[in-house]
């Protein structure tokens, strides 16, 4: 049955970014939406399972997201 292999769901992502050393502002993505449609399970001792998986982030959004140690502009600036 279709059902049974079909997963959704719903979720946000949030945090803080760091302009400046000394400032920190409030930074928010929602609502990210994602489908996943199970193709063959895993099972001990036989191939892997496959799954594909959709995904998307509409535009309910304030900031912006920068990986820890990475910045937007080169140093020298």
């Amino acid at each position: 049955m279709i059902i049974k292999r079909l997963e959704f769901g719903f979720g946000s992502v949030w945090g803080y970014y760091k302009p400046l050393p000394d400032s920190r502002e409030f930074t928010y993505s929602t609502p990210l939406l994602e489908m996943k449609y199970l193709f063959s399970e895993f099972q001990p001792t036989k191939q892997p399972g496959i799954t594909l998986a959709i995904g998307t982030a509409l535009s309910a959004v304030k900031g912006e997201f920068v990986p820890p140690g990475k910045g937007l502009l080169p140093k020298s600036i």
